[in-house]
């Protein structure tokens, strides 16, 4: 229903509670957290939700933390997104500062605009975008990476951009 929060929300209960856990799922290893199902968890304890940040070489030398969203915000940005764009849209501001979103797009082209000169954007930190989008692939399997939906999404983080 809420894809990967909703997951890892029921794993976390389970985990925490007395009662014996399934035998088809193995038992927690409170040694291992560099798994990642142990580290969702612990980032739901904490109160947030963690977005890693892919480590391609788009601005090399540059390290990124990875986004922190307050659980609560998440899981409401999340129950109103009937689709993924909206999803990502919803997801943008916890990415990019304002001032960066006014002056900027995703392909970082030229803006024509009515009775003015045409504005220059810079192009979104690919490294972000593509991290704002495997989440949104996280919890919108399969309805992000095709054609028609990513034009839409595309279009949904230009008019974020447009409308900031």
């Amino acid at each position: 229903m809420y894809g990967l929060l909703r997951g890892r929300i029921d794993k976390r209960s389970r985990l925490t509670s007395n009662e014996p856990q399934p035998d088809n799922e193995p038992q927690p290893d409170n040694e291992k957290t560099t798994s990642g199902l142990t580290k969702a968890v612990a980032d739901l304890a904490d109160g947030f939700v963690s977005i890693p940040i892919r480590h391609e070489e788009y601005r090399p030398g540059v390290v990124y933390e990875p986004v922190g969203i307050p659980a609560d915000d998440y899981t409401s940005i999340l129950n109103r997104s009937a689709t993924a764009p909206t999803f990502v849209r919803g997801l943008m501001p916890y990415f990019f500062e304002k001032d960066v979103l006014r002056r900027s797009n995703y392909e970082g082209t030229t803006v024509l605009r009515q009775d003015q000169e045409p504005l220059k954007k810079d192009k979104l930190d690919r490294r972000l975008v593509m991290s704002l989008l495997d989440q949104a692939e996280l919890e919108y399997s399969g309805h992000v990476f095709d054609r028609k939906s990513f034009s839409k999404i595309r279009a949904s983080i230009n008019d974020k951009c447009r409308h900031t």
